[in-house]
């Protein structure tokens, strides 16, 4: 007798189950029936009452770009011109617009009742790097921003070589207290020092310390120079401290270090 009431025991709690687990997808399908029905309903309302009260988006507002191309950003908010500026999904758009490699930071506002302006902080490129063919932007931090079409183009520093990229933002603040350098290629050598190449195609071979004590004392030797036919060195050579040796394409080797 004790089987026979297991059993119907047994069946009872399996069908119970059954009927709970429908209860709970019924319940389940008709919570997101519901939901969409009234997000439906209250986006149509919304849309219909914005557009009524021209509350809806027509232009896209952009500042504060140089480098980066406004389609870039245009692309991104297009799809919502014409929509309620109440619904515009800034959210998705913020994520978007972090994607973008030349932007740093941004502010996004809408203007009510039809605009949204974006204030756009690009990442300022201090190099140019080469590697294996290809050239980089690179920040301050010697992170690659973007691929350079045409370095020529540019007015920056074209930087190569192992752990340049790290160093290089130690050599850009000494050259800007010597400008007239104007250099336009530095190497750095080793993984230990530079060597740059003026816009002249003068090469200067630099130490491994004391840049800055090298750069002053090269400052003198032009002044000692004065204006030799810079085709003529083939370097000048900074590495020794207190020397500096100017050597001629003819392997004539001169030592301005008494004249410093």
């Amino acid at each position: 007798m004790s089987r026979i009431e297991n059993r119907e025991k047994f069946i009872f709690s399996k069908y119970k189950f059954f009927i709970i687990l429908i209860f709970f997808i019924f319940c389940f399908l008709t919570f997101f029936i519901v939901k969409n029905y009234f997000k439906t309903f209250f986006y149509d309302f919304i849309q219909e009452n914005s557009l009524k009260y021209n509350f809806v988006l027509k232009d896209i507002n952009i500042s504060g770009i140089n480098r980066l191309d406004k389609k870039n950003i245009n692309n991104i908010i297009a799809k919502n011109i014409g929509n309620s500026i109440l619904l515009i999904p800034l959210n998705k758009i913020r994520k978007d617009i972090k994607k973008i490699v030349w932007v740093e930071d941004f502010v996004l506002k809408l203007d009510y009742p039809s605009s949204i302006n974006i204030e756009i902080k690009e990442k300022i490129p201090v190099a140019i790097y080469e590697e294996n063919g290809n050239y980089y932007f690179i920040d301050e931090f010697g992170e690659a921003i973007d691929l350079v079409k045409n370095p020529s183009y540019e007015d920056l520093i074209l930087i190569s070589g192992e752990s340049s990229k790290l160093q290089i933002n130690e050599l850009l603040k000494l050259l800007n207290l010597y400008k007239d350098l104007q250099v336009k290629y530095a190497y750095y050598v080793g993984s230990r020092r530079w060597d740059i190449i003026t816009i002249n195609n003068l090469k200067i071979k630099l130490p491994e310390k004391e840049y800055s004590k090298a750069l002053k004392n090269l400052n003198e030797v032009f002044v000692k120079i004065g204006n030799i036919d810079y085709n003529l060195i083939e370097f000048i050579d900074l590495r020794v401290p207190n020397k500096a040796i100017i050597r001629f394409y003819d392997e004539e080797n001169v030592d301005l270090m008494n004249d410093l």
